[in-house]
């Protein structure tokens, strides 16, 4: 997805940063730690009793521990979050790494303290405070213990005993209070608090929160000085889009759910501002108990999903209205959403025309490019209605979308997709520029989520994002600083699949983090289950010689062929038997400047006019049938063209416009599934095919034969890499992550 979608998308629904920033954190906790209901209140009353009474009123986030085993275990891992925020940091900042790493090798030291919180500061400063002890009573070698070691990591430090140095009434009268942090103003800072009595406690909601959590390990993030925090995560420009964020709720609040096997759930809760128009988690309410039905439609092969169910879309529209009223940006919405174009109908109208039930944005890569689908799950929708705008639907057909833009005009920026042609399939509109429509029994996400293990969102979920960096691990350089990059990639060639996803029901925000063996496509081995290879519906965009303008050549349900403007005008439609196998290309077959559409069905590939009359000689027989093409090129330069398809039998064919194989064609196979044409690459005077398969891309030479690329482990090229060439050589990306030259 492009960078300024998902940031938004990452920042409204906490979705990455939070999922990323917890990927460690609490991920070796105790699962018997979490409170039962019945001692949520008394659990609460003691956190607040306790270390963050001295944790100073400016932090952002805070981890509590309950002890400084468990915070080492966490903090110390060099791929948690905090060793990844201060890799690229200042070297002040990297001692407090160093020193929650030397610790992690002392567990007789660390088993000795006791309850621990770290904090982030809205200057960027970390803030280690451990309870050192009962107050008066002698821990000078344990604590001496520690102490030796921040000095030998550079820290300063500081020891408060609490029968002094804390207000009478305050239950820190009770702990000794070990203070660790690069920064000595800092630590200054938290013993004022203590002998003040205030803290981060005094911070609106931040009580809230703590009930909320019940639970002595717990991570707290503060949404309206949470953006400072983008910059450690993301590159810029990413790092400095945070109104979203901000805007997203007053404090988030999670506690760990269970841990096992590679797969990590956190629970909690996301708490409105106390103008709670002003914040985005109040229009969950309004959403009402819905079910989502995304995942048994969406490709397999998904990238990113975002979906939004709807109970009551009138209810939900209210409350997104005043949303954006409490942060002055109604009026800009109202002007955009109510707004009639050449149509005659608004984007509010739309909806509501669709009785829109689930709205989704779903990414995936085609052919190494990005595609953004949009799924809208209707209810009873207003047929005539729709159609007075010129959006006529039938069953499985492509037709050109009149209401471009109007998800993202009623929804937000999130639903942004070209969208340019919709089909309606399976009891959903589909909208995309290439008329995509899933092929009957292909592999869904659910198929997905079930061979990861992931819970798959379906009932009482308002909304819920989907994302795996291992689809597209060549996109994490445009997203993330350097350290965070690296280790996703770690976490990606250590453990298989990396998938996180994100779900928000009106008192729940849920989080699930699952490093899993890579399923499917992103398997070495080759798929796990059958894979379906995706046959483009049309229409196709063509060229018209007669008018110098694009046209759309089509099929409808019942086989017939036809050819109109994009503005939607019928210039010929002619009944045709077979079934289009997914292209049509223009060809000047008789070198005069006139073209005609190639395309092929069944065992032949066929020839047509611009006014819909079939080239004598055509259609010719290849004498195998053809799943996928054609795919033309010229090149000599004299219009004897070679035509390349894709056969059922999972081979490429080569052949010359009459259909007799190419002199020195040795074919073109594989073990695994292909799934598209081969891609022409050219290294200055020679020629070679990039085959993207099921579970790998495969280079070949011109004329065919062995791959030229029978790579193994981390080695093996992905199936989504992108392909950049040089001199004799490819970069690729590797399914490890990782960029390599290939010379061919």
């Amino acid at each position: 997805m492009d960078r300024k979608t998902l940031v938004i998308c990452i920042s409204a629904l906490l979705g990455l940063l939070l999922l990323t920033a917890v990927s460690v954190f609490l991920l070796y906790r105790d699962p018997d730690s979490k409170a039962s209901p019945q001692d949520a209140k008394e659990l609460a009353a003691k956190a607040q009793a306790e270390l963050l009474q001295a944790v100073p009123s400016d932090a952002v986030m805070v981890a509590t521990f309950g002890s400084l085993s468990d915070a080492v275990l966490a903090l110390g891992d060099p791929d948690s979050f905090l060793s990844r925020i201060l890799t690229d940091a200042s070297s002040r900042k990297r001692q407090l790494s160093s020193y929650l790493g030397r610790l992690s090798g002392q567990p007789r030291v660390t088993s000795k303290g006791g309850q621990t919180t770290l904090s982030i500061h809205s200057n960027g400063n970390m803030l280690l405070l451990i309870s050192a002890g009962q107050a008066s009573s002698d821990t000078s070698s344990f604590v001496s213990s520690l102490m030796d070691m921040a000095d030998s990591c550079g820290l300063q430090y500081g020891l408060a005993d609490g029968s002094r140095d804390a207000r009478p009434s305050s239950p820190l009268r009770k702990r000794n209070v070990l203070a660790l942090s690069p920064s000595e103003t800092l630590i200054a800072s938290a013993f004022r608090h203590m002998s003040a009595g205030t803290s981060i406690l005094d911070r609106d909601g931040f009580p809230q929160a703590v009930a909320e959590a019940a639970a002595k390990d717990a991570l707290y993030i503060s949404h309206a000085h949470g953006t400072q925090l983008l910059p450690e995560f993301f590159v810029r420009p990413l790092s400095q889009k945070g109104q979203a964020f901000s805007e997203f709720a007053l404090w988030t609040v999670l506690r760990m759910v269970s841990t096992q096997d590679g797969r990590l759930c956190l629970e909690g809760s996301s708490l409105p501002a106390r103008e709670s128009q002003t914040s985005f988690v109040s229009t969950l309410q309004a959403m009402g108990k819905a079910e989502s039905a995304l995942a048994g439609v969406a490709p397999y092969s998904s990238i990113y999903a975002l979906s939004y169910s709807f109970a009551d879309l009138d209810r939900w529209t209210e409350a997104y209205r005043s949303f954006l009223d409490g942060n002055g940006r109604v009026d800009r919405y109202n002007a955009s959403a109510f707004a009639k174009g050449e149509s005659g109908i608004s984007p509010m109208e739309w909806a509501k025309a669709l009785d829109i039930k689930e709205i989704s944005r779903v990414d995936r890569l085609v052919e190494g490019k990005l595609e953004k689908l949009l799924f809208v799950k209707p209810g009873k929708m207003q047929a005539d209605r729709l159609s007075q705008s010129g959006l006529v639907l039938t069953e499985g057909q492509a037709c050109a979308n009149p209401l471009r833009g109007y998800a993202a005009k009623m929804f937000g920026p999130l639903f942004q997709a070209d969208d340019s042609l919709c089909v309606k399939a399976g009891g959903w509109l589909i909208y995309s520029a290439s008329g995509y429509a899933p092929a009957d029994s292909a592999p869904t996400l659910a198929d997905r989520f079930s061979a990861m293990g992931m819970q798959q969102p379906q009932k009482d979920i308002c909304i819920w994002a989907y994302y795996s960096p291992h689809m597209n691990p060549e996109g994490l350089g445009g997203l993330f600083r350097q350290a965070q990059r690296e280790a996703l990639e770690r976490k990606m060639n250590q453990e298989g699949e990396l998938a996180c996803m994100m779900s928000l029901a009106p008192s729940l925000t849920r989080f699930e983090l699952v490093n899993a063996k890579p399923v499917a496509s992103a398997s070495p081995d080759g798929p796990q289950i059958p894979v379906t290879v995706e046959i483009p519906q049309g229409p196709f965009r063509v060229k018209n010689s007669g008018t110098g303008k694009m046209n759309l050549f089509s099929q409808s349900a019942n086989g017939s062929l036809s050819l109109r403007e994009e503005g939607g005008k019928s210039l010929w439609a002619v009944p045709f038997s077979g079934k289009l196998c997914g292209s049509v290309e223009t060809i000047d077959y008789y070198a005069n400047g006139k073209l005609q559409f190639l395309f092929a069905s069944g065992e032949s590939i066929y020839l047509m006019d611009r006014l819909g009359r079939m080239v004598k000689s055509f259609p010719v027989n290849l004498g195998k049938e053809i799943l996928l093409g054609p795919a033309a090129y010229d090149f000599t330069g004299a219009h004897g063209y070679t035509v390349m398809v894709l056969h059922t039998d999972n081979t490429i064919g080569m052949y010359d416009i009459h259909g007799k194989p190419r002199e020195g064609w040795k074919g073109i196979t594989a073990e695994e599934t292909i799934t598209a044409l081969p891609e022409l690459v050219k290294l200055g005077d020679r020629k070679f095919w990039a085959v993207r398969t099921a579970g790998r891309m495969l280079f070949f030479d011109f004329y065919g034969g062995e791959t030229l690329t029978d790579f193994t482990g981390n080695r093996i090229i992905s199936p989504t890499s992108a392909i950049e060439t040089r001199d004799a050589s490819v970069t690729v990306t590797c399914v490890d992550g990782k960029t390599r030259t290939v010379k061919l």
